[in-house]
């Protein structure tokens, strides 16, 4: 991840007071986790050939579609959370390896609304 060179291995926990949102517990660090949001249950349209791409850079290639997540922003009601969805964690379920993919010239920010982003 970038900014935390020393955090190199996270488990995904499951949220019980919500289904939308997950934790990215690092294991290495037990202070630090991340709120996250599977992106499929967003309406976002990432560039599958640009994330392969952005994959295959990082020698993180896998068979099979990777699980994007979104990392997010969670403030104080009324204020509802933000998606990072410029650069979305990719994890790959079949080897169990991910990596933050940061995507230039996308229509997506660093700062999206999660609740006017979600599918119906």
């Amino acid at each position: 991840m970038p900014g935390f060179p020393d955090a190199r291995r996270f488990i995904l926990l499951h949220n019980a007071s919500t289904d939308a949102f997950h934790w990215l517990q690092c294991v290495d660090d037990p202070h630090l986790a991340f709120v996250v949001i599977d992106t499929d249950r967003l309406d976002v349209d990432y560039p599958a050939k640009r994330i392969r791409r952005a994959l295959a850079d990082v020698d993180l290639s896998c068979d099979e579609a990777p699980v994007l997540l979104a990392i997010c922003t969670v403030r104080p009601p009324p204020e509802q959370p933000l998606a990072n969805l410029m650069a979305p964690v990719a994890v790959c379920p079949h080897c169990l390896r991910a990596a933050q993919i940061i995507l230039h010239d996308v229509e997506y920010s660093s700062r999206e609304p999660v609740f006017e982003r979600l599918k119906a």
